[in-house]
């Protein structure tokens, strides 16, 4: 059953076995997906574009490329003892992958009826906050005036010490600025959000011209996530909100431009400028790089782990990730990222960590139980977001009220890959800190 086929040069390798099951799955997700287009009129919709764009490629698409030779640059030299652990961690991945479609249809089938909708109960205060701050433009104002002072102050910073295109890289090797630049790319991605789902809604020209400086000045953070997720988003919202309807065609370039800008964002980060040059690696970049390294970085995980489980002490750290490092030694040894760093011998003081996808931490952590209760949960509550967003949309066109009820599932996306958790309480001390500045007018109606 360990036995590789290799295919293209090597290019692909990868066990037999397997690879059926992941063409299956592969399978199982477009002909998912064509269907529910077909039923409810929906060829975007945030249940399979989440999966699209933060689990599949990593997990699917990118399986039989995970044991090739050509991953050998990447991995520092690891390849060979990495490899014996690629199908471990694949089985591991799909396993939970499965249980998000079980609680997707546990969802369906009880008619939310679960202990589970608790959760997404439970944060209906906040999603009404957050609701009302968007609505606000005082509110959404001060939070997009208040990142461009920080981004303008984070740019003078490394623009004086002759760092361009690589802030974070700067930052991380210096401690007693580190707070200021993670507080600005904190709050970075929430403010593009605010000012993307304002004019999609409001169609204010203001506010795309706010979202374009800050997108602006984003590009110079070294921080890829900022500026694709902004851009994404603000793709996705007007598709969201013409009720999923958009151009395949479109929407495939697109994300390929999204794609290639990432790989050239990061060509840039390493000093070098040459988009012709991106375009000629864009390919080995992907597929052999660190952009969708999911599978790959759990297996290497894997291959120095102990057997040894934490149970649960990673995600403790998560939740009181409120607590700098500096000043909490349970954070510094338990914190997952510093956790693998010290199992493989990174230094964490200019490695940020491994990315072992959604189900690697709830492995190391609780095991197969772990890996299959985070997977039905997730399911279960994106399936409600999923279904709150096209209400929401049908009933009042009402975006902005659509993604107020999505933070039930950001807050367990934080909770599962707890390296985000910090930033769910940034999410949570924005939102509360803008109440008692918003006007003190009525919420904005549609038609503003």
């Amino acid at each position: 059953m360990n036995e590789k086929a290799e295919i293209f040069f090597r290019a692909m390798r990868f066990t037999p076995v397997w690879g059926v099951v992941d063409l299956l799955l592969i399978l199982h997700f477009c002909f998912s997906w064509y269907f529910s287009a077909k039923r409810t009129g929906w060829k975007i919709d945030f249940w399979h574009l989440t999966l699209l764009l933060s689990i599949v490629p990593a997990l699917l698409f990118l399986y039989p490329f995970c044991a090739s030779p050509y991953n050998e640059v990447s991995t520092l030299g690891h390849l060979e003892k990495i490899v014996p652990f690629v199908d471990r961690a694949f089985a591991i991945s799909i396993l939970g992958y499965c249980f998000i479609w079980v609680g997707r249809y546990s969802f369906d089938l009880t008619k939310a009826r679960l202990p589970f909708i608790v959760l997404a109960l439970w944060m209906r205060p906040l999603a009404q906050v957050v609701e009302s701050n968007i609505k606000n433009r005082r509110a959404v104002a001060l939070l997009t005036w208040g990142a461009a002072l920080l981004g303008l102050t984070i740019l003078a910073i490394q623009f004086t010490h002759g760092t361009f295109f690589n802030g974070r890289g700067f930052f991380l090797q210096s401690p007693n600025l580190r707070p200021l630049f993670n507080v600005t790319i904190a709050i970075f991605p929430f403010a593009l959000a605010f000012l993307a789902l304002r004019f999609t809604q409001f169609k204010e020209k203001r506010t795309l011209k706010m979202f374009a400086f800050l997108l602006i000045l984003s590009l110079f953070f070294g921080v890829r996530f900022i500026l694709i997720n902004g851009l994404l988003y603000l793709f996705v919202q007007q598709i969201f909100y013409r009720e999923g309807q958009g151009s395949l065609l479109k929407i495939g370039m697109g994300c390929f431009l999204l794609l290639f800008l990432a790989v050239l964002l990061g060509k840039f980060r390493e000093g070098i400028y040459n988009p012709l040059y991106v375009g000629g690696v864009l390919f080995f970049n992907l597929f052999y790089g660190n952009n969708f390294s999911d599978t790959r970085d759990f297996a290497w995980i894997l291959s120095h782990w102990d057997g040894e489980f934490l149970y649960g002490k990673s995600y403790l750290s998560g939740i009181i990730s409120f607590i700098p490092r500096a000043y909490s030694a349970f954070r510094e040894e338990w914190g997952f990222s510093m956790y693998t760093n010290q199992l493989i011998g990174f230094d964490s003081e200019v490695m940020p960590g491994l990315r072992p996808g959604y189900f690697g931490e709830a492995y190391i952590n609780l095991g197969i139980p772990g890996v299959i209760f985070f997977g039905w949960l997730l399911g279960f509550i994106l399936r409600y977001a999923d279904v709150q967003i096209k209400e929401a949309v049908r009933v009042s066109k009402d975006v902005i009220k659509g993604y107020s009820l999505t933070v039930g599932f950001y807050f367990l996306q934080c909770l599962i890959i707890s390296a985000s958790m910090w930033m769910f309480y940034v999410f949570v001390l924005i939102n509360l800190a803008l109440i008692p500045f918003r006007e003190r007018t009525r919420v904005q109606s549609q038609t503003v």
